[in-house]
């Protein structure tokens, strides 16, 4: 994941450094996990669609505007 988050930042044209990209993908793993839990622990299903991924996309999105040296990720 962090390979494809260093291409698509050089395509988006940020600057965004490796422990960014980390930190992005740790955040994007992390919701997915607590998500996944939610589902299986509170609703009883293996899965809730595209739910997770919608969430997680989100958070990503912050994330990586946060960790952006030049805020370029339109």
């Amino acid at each position: 994941m962090l390979i494809v988050l260093k291409a698509a930042s050089k395509y988006w044209a940020s600057e965004i450094s490796w422990r960014g990209l980390a930190m992005a993908a740790a955040t994007d793993a992390s919701i997915r996990v607590a998500v996944h839990l939610i589902g299986i622990v509170a609703l009883g299903v293996a899965s809730l669609f595209f739910i997770d991924d919608a969430i997680a996309s989100i958070g990503l999105e912050l994330v990586l505007k946060r960790v952006s040296y030049n805020h370029s990720t339109a």
